[in-house]
């Protein structure tokens, strides 16, 4: 996943964060998450 709950308005994100770690626990997934850092550019 490379960043794509920043693009979500904030009333969307929260809950789907919650939601993508429900459903990691259940499924047994992996989520590897791989942030842009801004700073390094």
């Amino acid at each position: 996943m490379d960043e794509p709950l920043s693009h979500l308005d904030a009333t969307v994100r929260a809950p789907t964060r919650t939601d993508l770690a429900r459903l990691q626990v259940e499924l047994g997934a992996t989520i590897a998450h791989s942030p842009t850092a801004r700073s390094s550019r």
